[in-house]
C-alpha cells in the first residue's frame, strides 16, 4: 500500500465513511476509491481536491506522508505537485477555474489525439450538445445590472441621491 493511499484510507475511517459512501461523495466508482488506497491508482490533482473537500481536511493532509524518508522519487513528484499547485494557485487568484473534472480530463485527453479536422468536428458536437438544456449548466449567478439601485444597503434618506435623479430623467436618455 502506498502513503497516499493509506492516508486516504486512514482519514475516510477517522470519518466515519465506507468506501461506498465516499465514493458517492467524490463521483467516482467505489473500484476506483479502492485502487487508490491500495496504491493501484493515484487520483489526478482534480480527484485530491474532491477527496479533500468529501474528507472536510486541507489538500495538504492528504499528501503527508508521515515520518518515514522520503524516496528520491517521492521527492520528485512532490517537487512536481508543489509546481503544479503554485500554477494552480496563481491561475485561481486571477479567477480561473483551476479543477477539472475527471469527464473534462478525459475530454482534453481524447481531444489531444484528434487531427486538426478532428478537433474542429469534436468543437461542433460540444456546441451542439452546449445548446441542449438537459446538458447546459444551471446559471446560479445573478445577473448584475449597473442601474439598478443596491438592495445590499441601507441608504439614508437624507444622502446624496443625484445619480438616482439624472437615471430617473427620461429627457437625460433622448
Amino acid at each position: 500500500m502506498n502513503h497516499i493511499g493509506e492516508k486516504i484510507k486512514q482519514i475516510r475511517k477517522e470519518r466515519g465513511y465506507t468506501q461506498k459512501e465516499l465514493a458517492e461523495l467524490c463521483e467516482i466508482a467505489t473500484i476506483t476509491l479502492r485502487q487508490y488506497e491500495s496504491g493501484k491508482r493515484t487520483p489526478s490533482m482534480s480527484m485530491f481536491k474532491k477527496l479533500s473537500d468529501a474528507l472536510k481536511v486541507d489538500i495538504f493532509d492528504l499528501l503527508t506522508f508521515g515520518t518515514e524518508p522520503l524516496t528520491e522519487e517521492q521527492e520528485k513528484e512532490l517537487e512536481q505537485n508543489d509546481k503544479e499547485l503554485e500554477e494552480l494557485e496563481h491561475l485561481h487568484l486571477q479567477g480561473y477555474d483551476v479543477f477539472m473534472s475527471d469527464a473534462e480530463v478525459r475530454t482534453r485527453k481524447a481531444f489531444s489525439k484528434l487531427n486538426s479536422k478532428g478537433q474542429e468536428k469534436a468543437a461542433e458536437q460540444v456546441e451542439l450538445l452546449a445548446k441542449i438544456p438537459e446538458y447546459r449548466k444551471k446559471n446560479d449567478a445573478p445577473v448584475l445590472n449597473a442601474a439598478h439601485q443596491r438592495t445590499d444597503i441601507e441608504i439614508p434618506t437624507d444622502a446624496d441621491t443625484s445619480d438616482n435623479d439624472i437615471m430617473n430623467n427620461p429627457d437625460e436618455w433622448n
